[in-house]
């Protein structure tokens, strides 16, 4: 996950790069990042950027997969959802040229756009995928609902949501299930619960005596822990310094 690396109001384009450089090192195969990850509209597609620069700079025979997403501006610094099909064709479309790439490898629709109907967008996403601009779309901090909508329109790949021991709407919903059985998958954003889950899990008793008894972090020990709840779970740990990546 490559948000905070352009967000985070101490961001620093070489300390971002070199983490991304040590994720993959580190095993790491897919990096998310989407047009909104920037400080606000001034700079849209900052992190789509840094990935494109970092990725241009990795040992070749590293194959990474980049997710992005679109349906989300910044106005003044904003998040606001712009879901109409015209705003997701053109945005995918710069983000494919600012990722130079040929499409895409996954797209998705950031959030729902309560201003526009769910079919408009999602209809805008397979139209992507059938003209070659991406390869798989899918759709991000949506319910089991909205899913269901989704599919009855088009195939969906992937769905990201938010997934952490301390968040468990996906579980408890039945969201996480229904990908399962479907073979969608899950990309699991914020899995050790932002900065104060790190410090929550480090601190947490139980936690800690469990991964000292499997010479592990906490971080691992949950990474690990949602690996096991479903196959289909991708987490997508934050990581701004590259001892963490």
């Amino acid at each position: 996950g490559c948000m905070r690396l352009s967000t985070d109001a101490d961001r620093d384009p070489a300390r971002g790069a070199a983490v991304i450089a040590a994720a993959v090192a580190a095993g790491v195969k897919l990096l998310d990042t989407a047009d909104a990850y920037a400080l606000d509209d001034g700079e849209v597609g900052h992190n789509e950027r840094l990935i494109a620069s970092a990725s241009a700079a990795l040992p070749a025979g590293r194959p990474v997969e980049i997710v992005t997403k679109g349906g989300l501006v910044r106005p003044g610094g904003a998040w606001v959802p712009n879901g109409r099909a015209r705003h997701l064709a053109d945005a995918a479309r710069a983000s494919r040229d600012r990722l130079g790439v040929a499409a895409i490898d996954l797209y998705l629709l950031h959030t729902v756009d309560p201003r526009s109907p769910l079919a408009t967008s999602v209809r805008a996403l397979a139209r992507l995928r059938d003209e070659g601009v991406v390869r798989r779309i899918g759709l991000s901090n949506i319910g089991l609902l909205q899913l269901e909508a989704a599919l009855a329109i088009a195939p969906i790949d992937a769905v990201e949501i938010e997934l952490s021991p301390w968040k468990l709407d996906a579980i408890r919903g039945g969201l996480v299930a229904a990908c399962t059985a479907r073979g969608i998958r899950v990309l699991a954003h914020r899995p050790l619960g932002g900065p104060a889950g790190v410090r929550r899990a480090a601190a947490d008793p139980v936690l800690s005596a469990l991964a000292r008894r499997l010479a592990a972090t906490p971080a691992e020990l949950i990474l690990a822990w949602l690996r096991t709840l479903s196959p289909m779970i991708v987490p997508l740990p934050g990581a701004t310094q590259v001892a963490t990546a």
